[in-house]
């Protein structure tokens, strides 16, 4: 099947409406930063790293010192617990620093203040502090510098709030450096990152546990029993309050009922919300800011202050629904984040059917399978709900890649099974086809590679592989032309998903908002 052949669209000027031209200072200050990237483990012990970390906190003033810090750590979902966070926060009127790992387009995504991407400006000025102590003969990573520089432009951003996402692990991590964080939250614990946390989810849980500090809250989604285990133990050691958070939250209920939905209804809910994972992510991230609320560590936006000082519990109340209002308005790219054209616009003359794709950032087995156990919710039959079997199948197709460092043959084993017994089911949607495809990143697993796998695994499923680039395999979903085809899934590595979005954007600039971060990678100097 030949892919679907779209108009060139040339999208300089959209670019030009949000891209800032780089300075030679933001030029080098990249190169200085991102120039020792080798994708490769570090070469100094732990314990070297954070002592060496230590000091050049020291060397910079502490800055982590005095932050009101919400500190997120586990395998999957804590980007977007921290993204809903900042959120709630902004929402209660707080003035908010978030920094988060990976990026997709602009490695600026990584420190954000107040929603927005940390300028190009502030960027020279806070690394022309930061440089003097980083110039040293084994260089510090780039995640290094990178904590140290969101560290430093949350203290002259003065901000009320900083959500520091961990980069791997918790217990050495650069943002475990803030010795009393105001709360601690832990996402789901599961295989990762081996060569580094351990082959066990026990290992793994030790070292996310790390982020628990003495007296300090804690929360929690729900756990296997390894990782649970681990985590009680250290909080009951620590003497901190651990609290294990589902989807069932009063907070939760209480969200959706200021947007008149219901969680068993998944049709009625935004689509990044939809899964039960995310619902999970938001209930962690809703009782972080309620237990700051609650200790009055939130200054209380309009309608809370205008409650009488006396009524602390409905002055946390009406903050709380500012805050949750906010929460279910989160946009966080890549994370069951769906992307849709309005019939008639766009790249192909008045096409007859929405074109709809959903980019999510699943890329190891435990979120793949997270991912694909909620099809039926993220994309329930056409004409009926989430919660029931009405109305018809959707058929949808699949994009997808991977890293060449993860365990590619369950994940593709468990795509390949979607096409067999699980596929048959009333609400399950139809795929259609399985596109494979390989992202231009240096991890990236080459396709002809993941292709072998692939038919290894599972043999007869519809795994297609004669897209030669991301663009091929874009362009017949981004078409809305094709009557048969509900939505595209596009999923695994974050440079997969990177890639097809920027290459989505070139497509179909349409689809996306001027302020999109897609537009913004045209600013910026390479960084790979």
């Amino acid at each position: 099947e030949l892919p679907v052949e779209l108009p060139v669209v040339e999208p300089p000027l959209k670019i030009a409406m949000v891209s800032t031209p780089a300075s030679t200072a933001y030029v080098e200050a990249v190169a200085c930063i991102f120039g020792n990237a080798n994708y490769t483990l570090n070469p100094l012990p732990q314990e070297q790293r954070w002592v060496r970390f230590t000091q050049l906190l020291a060397a910079l003033g502490d800055p982590q010192l005095g932050l009101c810090v919400v500190h997120v750590a586990g395998t999957n979902g804590k980007g977007t617990t921290s993204a809903i966070c900042d959120k709630m926060l902004r929402g209660a009127d707080a003035r908010v620093g978030l920094f988060t790992s990976p990026h997709l387009h602009s490695w600026r995504e990584r420190i954000r203040i107040d929603g927005a991407l940390v300028s190009k400006h502030e960027v020279e000025a806070a690394w022309a502090l930061l440089r003097p102590h980083v110039e040293v003969d084994v260089p510090f990573t780039p995640f290094e510098k990178l904590t140290a520089l969101a560290l430093v432009c949350f203290r002259r951003a003065k901000v009320d709030v900083a959500v520091l996402e961990t980069g791997l692990g918790g217990r050495f991590d650069c943002t475990n450096h803030v010795p009393e964080p105001a709360v601690a939250g832990l996402c789901r614990v599961g295989i990762d990152h081996v060569a580094v946390l351990g082959h066990s989810v026990r290992e793994i849980a030790w070292h996310k546990a790390g982020i628990v500090k003495r007296g300090v809250p804690a929360f929690s989604v729900s756990q296997t029993a390894d990782a649970r285990a681990v985590i009680e133990t250290t909080a009951s050691e620590l003497g901190a309050p651990l609290c294990f958070v589902s989807p069932q939250h009063p907070l939760v209920a209480r969200a959706l009922a200021l947007a008149g939905a219901d969680a068993a209804d998944a049709a009625a809910l935004p689509t990044w919300l939809r899964p039960s994972h995310q619902l999970e992510n938001f209930a962690l991230a809703a009782a972080m800011v309620h237990s700051l609320a609650e200790r009055g560590l939130l200054r209380p936006p309009a309608a809370a202050a205008a409650v009488p000082a006396g009524d602390s519990h409905e002055r946390t109340s009406e903050l709380m629904d500012a805050a949750l209002r906010a929460a279910l308005r989160t946009n966080w790219p890549g994370r069951t984040e769906l992307i849709s054209a309005p019939a008639g616009a766009g790249a192909s003359p008045t096409p007859p059917h929405v074109a709809r794709l959903i980019f999510d950032v699943a890329h190891n087995e435990d979120a793949v399978r997270a991912l694909l156990a909620n099809l039926p919710r993220i994309v329930p039959p056409t004409g009926g709900s989430g919660g029931g079997s009405t109305g018809a199948r959707a058929s949808i197709e699949l994009i997808f890649g991977a890293n060449k460092d993860k365990d590619m043959r369950v994940m593709l084993a468990m795509i390949g099974e979607l096409t067999g017994a699980r596929g048959d089911g009333a609400t399950s949607p139809c795929v259609l086809a399985i596109n494979l495809v390989s992202s231009s990143h240096p991890k990236a697993c080459p396709l002809a590679e993941l292709a072998a796998v692939a038919r290894e695994a599972a043999p007869d499923a519809p795994w297609r592989t004669e897209h030669a680039t991301m663009a091929e395999a874009l362009a017949a979903a981004a078409s809305g032309t094709r009557a048969e085809l509900h939505c595209t899934i596009v999923f695994g590595s974050v440079f997969v998903v990177a890639d097809a979005r920027a290459q989505l954007a070139v497509l179909r600039p349409d689809m996306f908002k001027e302020s999109d971060w897609a537009f913004e990678q045209a600013g910026e100097p390479p960084i790979v």
